[in-house]
């Protein structure tokens, strides 16, 4: 017989006052987010919510996780408790705008007169945690059909970075059927001395592909965290070229004063106008264009009580896009803390056929064995330049990647730009590399056995 629950709805509430929470530093020895030894919170010690608040569970410290929001994560607790304070929050008077699931993992989202609510249970950590959300431009919960007449059909770009500058960056960009792009990420431009940008590869890959009337319009932006190589051309577009095209959403959620909200995000935001809509992304939330599904697997918020500040990489947003049946898996730079979230929260789940290798493939701080054996994918996208691919694929993590799973092709971000249809299925375009001003983007012949961006492995020398 189950044990009942009381939840109370309390009167209106935020805490009066909230120091920064009492989080466990990346570089500890910490593996469990909710273990025994993360900090407890004396629920007594809440003031006044403005929202019910979940009596359930041991209570963890409430998080100031950055843009306006606070994070509430209790452990000890069961999906009935999850289940109870969903109905109480509509009773309260809050309407609920979605509810989803994942495996056995819950999400549900709940709007008030100045707030959404985020509430979602994870059943491989026996914990609830609920996000306060007052500042975003509403969910990221949507399904939008063409806008406009069908010009082309959705396919996928890898682009390449200036590596003669700097190792690193990351930029994937969508276009839609109806011609508008999906942009993960910009990578990394060199100095102001420099004459080879990434925000003007960006501009020329989307200005020479714009079969829209209206010019080029960015159905969104995601930048799944705030390190340099993956917000800073992002930053040069914007200077540049923000009142050229039409920018409709910006998604992400950044961890607490990020160098790229803190530096240059206000700027960035006004440049690309008032009718941009800003949106926080939070796990389990789902969004579509023209077909293709975004899920949100994983946020900064699942890594609470750990400190994102001992590791940025770890707060990356991590994306499934799907088309037609098809799914690849957009890891940006998660670690194996991250991992060791999304691993027991969807197991078997995060299957997919194209992977966005973790951490550009770094020979150290990457992804986990047990990870990439879940994903078990048979595309590698590799986000890097021939060379250091070449010299960290040596790694145990890569080396069994590679070797010892189900790998058919490797897709490194060098030589040339990577045109993929969606669904892929073993043919994709090549395209010349122009990081000068208007220098348009022209076809490039294919010659896979001597294109060393271009990786085969024999399914022989796989277990599958």
């Amino acid at each position: 017989m189950k044990k009942l629950l009381t939840l109370l709805l309390l009167p209106f509430t935020v805490i009066t006052s909230m120091s920064a929470c009492q989080t466990v530093r990346a570089s500890d020895s910490y593996n469990d987010p909710v273990s025994d030894t993360a900090p407890r919170y004396d629920a007594q010690n809440l003031h006044t919510l403005e929202f019910p608040y979940f009596t359930a569970g041991t209570p963890l410290e409430p998080c100031d996780i950055g843009h306006g929001n606070t994070l509430f994560v209790y452990t000890n607790t069961d999906e009935a408790a999850y289940a109870d304070y969903c109905a109480l929050l509509v009773k309260g008077g809050y309407e609920k705008k979605y509810d989803n699931t994942i495996t056995d993992n819950r999400f549900a989202a709940f709007s008030g007169e100045d707030r959404t609510l985020y509430a979602y249970y994870i059943p491989s950590q026996q914990s609830v945690r609920i996000v306060d959300d007052p500042t975003s431009d509403g969910l990221a919960v949507f399904t939008e059909e063409r806008k406009g007449d069908k010009v082309t059909d959705n396919h996928v770009a890898q682009l390449i970075m200036n590596y003669s500058w700097q190792d690193f960056g990351m930029c994937y960009i969508f276009t839609l059927e109806d011609g508008r792009f999906v942009i993960i990420d910009g990578g990394y431009d060199a100095g102001k001395d420099f004459s080879g940008y990434v925000h003007d590869l960006i501009y020329n890959y989307l200005n020479e592909h714009n079969l829209r009337s209206d010019g080029i319009h960015i159905a969104a932006w995601i930048l799944t965290h705030d390190h340099p190589d993956h917000y800073n051309a992002i930053h040069g577009f914007a200077e540049k070229y923000g009142s050229e095209v039409a920018v409709e959403r910006f998604l992400m959620n950044l961890r607490k004063d990020s160098d790229y909200e803190r530096n240059v995000w206000e700027a960035d935001r006004s440049a690309f106008g008032a009718d941009m809509l800003v949106q926080y992304l939070h796990t389990g939330e789902k969004f579509s264009f023209c077909g293709i599904e975004f899920e949100v697997l994983y946020t900064q918020e699942d890594l609470y009580p750990v400190d994102p500040e001992g590791d940025i990489n770890e707060t990356s947003i991590v994306l499934r896009s799907t088309a037609e049946g098809q799914s690849f898996l957009w890891c940006s730079d998660i670690e194996e803390r991250a991992c060791g979230v999304i691993c027991p929260m969807y197991g078997s789940y995060l299957q997919s056929e194209v992977c966005q290798i973790a951490h550009h493939g770094y020979l150290e701080h990457a992804a986990t064995t047990e990870f990439y054996d879940l994903a078990d994918p048979s595309v590698i996208l590799w986000p890097h330049s021939i060379g250091c691919m070449q010299a960290w694929s040596s790694s145990a993590v890569n080396q069994h990647l590679l070797n010892e799973q189900n790998v058919k092709e490797v897709l490194i971000a060098d030589r040339t730009i990577k045109v993929l249809p969606l669904p892929y299925q073993g043919e994709f375009t090549c395209l010349s590399i122009p990081f000068r001003p208007n220098m348009p983007t022209t076809p490039v012949v294919k010659d896979e056995k001597q294109d060393p961006s271009v990786i085969h492995y024999s399914r022989n020398s796989h277990n599958g």
